[in-house]
């Protein structure tokens, strides 16, 4: 990363202000929360939260968090509950998440990578994409493995390494004149039909969909919040549900209908007071409208009604509990 980096200045070494950053995106240091809790004798809140608080004031950090802290990288093997890779070698490697610079490193640590596997790709008369960790090639028939083999070296001479439990293989073949997509194992061996997936997204050579997984995951938290806003309105004594932010966050009503309309300022990114920020609708009907996907419409009125029903089982589940009190 510090070879990289410097090679981008055009230096041999790092300024000392890029690698004062450099120290603090790498040598990076964290504390779990159940130590937390028992350094300040309870529940302590993750987020600062309206008001901006924080957990600690710097003085208490010093004293009570400081000698705590430890590597974030050995902790989260610890928290992983699994040994740390022994490609690692001990040392310390990778940044963190979430940090404002984060997705720039990672590019610049696999620049030029990506242009070697790209020239390489292309010679084999196919494409290379990839987005953060996930990678998509597309060759012609019988060239999957040099494409897997041009990967794994490039990767292999930045010290990184393909997930192969991650790794799917397809085959797009026609079939009575329809375009399919078939799962092929290791040794590129037709197998059962099976949908190519990318960045959330799967073809199956005929439709685009959002991935089952994701619409999955959307579904356990939608009842949940469901969940949370029937129990508060049951502590409140009430027999209906407030349904205006539920609907906004977990359904295509979104914010101009459950808000009013031209309450989301584009270019400002200003929202209502109180409105929940843009959530799964608004990415189901961008995905649908660059795709073009009908496959995908679908999906969103399926997903949808199910939400629907969601809402409407809690409110008589609500209405139940206030009539028998």
């Amino acid at each position: 990363m510090k070879a990289a980096w410097a090679g981008l200045l055009g230096t041999s070494e790092l300024p000392s202000d890029h690698y004062a950053v450099f120290k603090a995106c790498t040598r990076d240091t964290a504390i779990a929360v159940p130590k937390l809790r028992d350094l300040f004798g309870g529940e302590i809140k993750r987020r600062a939260g309206k008001a901006g608080r924080a957990i600690c004031n710097p003085k208490e950090f010093r004293s009570h968090v400081k000698p705590h802290l430890r590597s974030r990288h050995d902790l989260v093997w610890e928290v992983k509950g699994k040994p740390a890779p022994a490609y690692l070698k001990g040392q310390p490697a990778g940044i963190p998440q979430g940090l404002p610079i984060s997705a720039v490193l990672a590019n610049l640590y696999m620049y030029d990578a990506d242009q070697r596997i790209q020239q390489s790709i292309r010679k084999l008369g196919g494409t290379y994409r990839r987005y953060s960790d996930d990678i998509l090639l597309i060759v012609p028939n019988g060239r999957g493995a040099e494409a897997e083999s041009v990967v794994r070296i490039g990767l292999g001479k930045i010290r990184l390494q393909v997930n192969s439990a991650k790794t799917v293989r397809c085959r797009f073949l026609r079939k009575e004149g329809t375009l399919r997509s078939f799962s092929v194992d290791e040794n590129y061996i037709v197998q059962s039909p099976s949908s190519a997936s990318y960045l959330g997204l799967t073809f199956d050579g005929r439709n685009m969909r959002v991935r089952d997984s994701t619409t999955a995951r959307f579904m356990i938290k939608a009842n949940r919040a469901i969940d949370r806003a029937r129990i508060a309105a049951a502590a409140r004594g009430e027999s209906r549900l407030k349904k205006r932010q539920l609907y906004a966050r977990l359904t295509s009503l979104g914010y101009g209908k459950a808000y009013g309309d031209a309450v989301y300022d584009q270019s400002n990114q200003v929202l209502p007071k109180g409105a929940p920020r843009l959530g799964f609708f608004k990415y189901l009907q961008l995905a649908a409208k660059v795709t073009n996907s009908d496959a995908i419409r679908t999906q969103i009125r399926q997903i949808e009604n199910q939400v629907f029903r969601e809402i409407d089982h809690a409110e008589k589940r609500l209405e139940k509990h206030a009539a028998s009190r």
